[in-house]
């Protein structure tokens, strides 16, 4: 599946583009996640969008209303739609992460071979395992340490976003 970026480029303008990622595309919906806020904005191709309720079910709602949570999401993180969620700013966070005596580990898993590796017609180049884990010393349970698995990423080979 190719990425369909034009909704949301249509929608933001490209360089407020910078912090999403394309998910995929289910039942005609565009699924951007934000990297920062891990919020989703659903558009279909004419941009309008939807709210994920449950059971792979869509509902319209308001483009404004959503923005407006994902810009606030951000804002509480000390960012903006401008921001751009890259490398920088996941070792970034992972510095900051680190100083809070957060342990932030990535772990990239290349593919096992190139036939397992195919996504339909994208090649997964690799996939990236994000956790964070909480020392025993700060950890508020009884259990030596907290690891929360905060995402997984699947890099594939695609074309130019826009």
């Amino acid at each position: 599946m190719k990425p369909n970026w034009k909704p949301l480029v249509d929608k933001l303008g490209a360089e407020r583009c910078a912090g999403f990622m394309f998910m995929g595309r289910v039942n005609g919906i565009n699924q951007y996640k934000h990297g920062i806020a891990r919020m989703y904005l659903n558009l279909d191709d004419s941009g309008q969008c939807y709210e994920y309720r449950e059971k792979w079910r869509f509902e319209k709602v308001d483009f404004a209303s959503q923005l407006a949570k994902l810009a606030a999401a951000l804002a509480g993180l000390g960012e903006t739609l401008d921001t751009i969620y890259d490398e920088s700013y996941i070792e970034q966070k992972r510095k900051a992460l680190q100083k809070a005596g957060v342990v932030h580990k990535r772990v990239e898993i290349p593919p096992i071979s190139p036939r397992t590796a195919d996504a339909g017609r994208r090649r997964v180049l690799s996939t990236t395992v994000e956790c964070e884990s909480l020392s025993s010393r700060r950890a508020t349970t009884p259990f030596r340490s907290i690891l929360t698995v905060v995402s997984v990423r699947y890099h594939l080979q695609r074309p130019s976003l826009f």
